[in-house]
């Protein structure tokens, strides 16, 4: 319901979706935006650049969609193939997937920790299906235990990036250390005021 009410306040700014489309001519990447000033700033052309990139399940940066004509002439959306053969092999899978949680230890992460989240982990499990690849058990193995390997490599990807993002941020006063701390002893200070 938040989602709905920020996005339908950002539509309402007159003369938005032209703001919006002449942002995304010129700039080629996705962009993550959580909060209202977040996707305030993802409509406003060079502003836009300033927010993290969004990234795919493989921890990629995603391009915005390619049109065929000016994007803001052109509704018809172009398909490129992905030279990747990590991407093409998890692409076969035909598998769903599920991209990792904004929070943290009850902490929700920031546009631009969300995006190093995804980019640790998703590099793991690229890594971890190259190293398939080139050894020859990729394809040597059942299509649903590749499936069962890809979550497996997206778990522990997903373990590597929260305590990488955590590392980074213990000397860091407004860090992830710093508010899961935070968050920590007010739920001690409210289980004893409880007591």
């Amino acid at each position: 319901m938040k989602n709905y009410v920020q996005t339908l306040g950002t539509n309402l700014i007159p003369f938005s979706s032209l703001q919006r489309n002449f942002a995304r001519t010129h700039d080629e990447f996705a962009r993550e935006a959580f909060t209202f000033s977040d996707k305030l700033m993802a409509q406003t052309p060079f502003l836009r650049e300033t927010l993290p990139v969004r990234r795919d399940y493989l921890g990629r940066p995603i391009r915005e969609a390619e049109r065929l004509g000016p994007d803001w002439l052109s509704p018809i959306l172009i398909a490129r193939d992905d030279p990747d053969p990590a991407a093409k092999a998890f692409a076969e899978l035909e598998m769903s997937y599920q991209m990792p949680d904004k929070v943290i230890g009850g902490v929700q992460l920031s546009g631009e920790q969300y995006s190093k989240l995804v980019e640790v982990r998703g590099q793991f499990i690229r890594d971890q299906i190259m190293r398939s690849l080139n050894d020859g058990s990729w394809s040597r193995t059942p299509l649903y235990q590749r499936q069962d390997m890809v979550r497996a490599f997206a778990e522990a990807g997903g373990q590597k990036a929260r305590a990488q993002l955590i590392r980074d941020s213990l000397n860091d006063p407004k860090g992830l250390a710093a508010a899961m701390s935070a968050r920590e002893a007010a739920l001690n200070a409210l289980k004893r005021a409880a007591e």
